[in-house]
């Protein structure tokens, strides 16, 4: 089900992505975008491993096909992978990678070793995370400062990176969840606690909004 309506957005259990072993075959890098021009997220040597992604896999199939690849700026093919030593995400052209093979009792969990790299691991099931919630606290509490010029773009908080995009000075992002389906009582107590202080003080000047 799309979360909040939004078309594309989906909960963490029908997301379940898998990864593949690959590897780079020439001095190249994982960029933010499907070009040369996107900025440089981790620059690669010939050899080092990858793990490509797989389509969102609702159905929880052991086998997810691969997500295809997204025809660039110049051209070529670029696929969605991580660095295997680095952890950082991002696209490639698909003719500088190659299929590998996941040394022995390390296979492909994924950035975060969340996930699972398919004719190896069973399928996961994520989480029935909190899609649909209301948020918890302020406003003025869930505001952040971002200072990067490009960030992920994901399905949730914690969820699955699946592209980057560029932002610009001073623009806004809603928070639609924090956690309010997952939180324990607990933290929802301290949750409220911190908003009913925070409105207390009122607003405090020089507050970044998040982006």
């Amino acid at each position: 089900m799309p979360c909040h309506g939004i078309d594309g957005c989906f909960r963490g259990d029908e997301v379940n992505i898998g990864y593949r072993p690959y590897r780079a075959t020439v001095a190249t890098a994982i960029r933010t975008g499907p070009a040369p021009r996107y900025d440089i997220v981790v620059a690669l040597e010939a050899g080092q491993g990858l793990g490509r992604q797989t389509v969102r896999n609702p159905d929880h199939d052991d086998l997810p096909p691969d997500r295809p690849p997204q025809r660039g700026e110049d051209g070529r093919d670029w696929i969605w992978v991580y660095a295997r030593k680095h952890g950082g995400s991002g696209w490639i052209p698909l003719e500088e990678t190659e299929p590998a093979t996941s040394p022995p009792g390390r296979p492909c969990r994924g950035p975060a070793g969340f996930d699972f790299e398919p004719g190896i691991m069973p399928s996961k099931h994520g989480p029935h995370t909190s899609c649909g919630s209301l948020a918890i606290g302020s406003a003025r509490w869930r505001r952040r400062r971002c200072v990067a010029d490009s960030v992920y773009l994901r399905w949730s908080p914690d969820g699955t990176a699946f592209d980057y995009r560029r932002v610009a000075g001073g623009r806004r992002a809603r928070a639609m969840t924090a956690g309010g389906a997952t939180a324990t009582a607990r933290e929802r107590r301290s949750a409220r606690g911190r908003s009913r202080r925070a409105a207390a003080r009122g607003p405090r000047a020089g507050r970044a909004a998040a982006v």
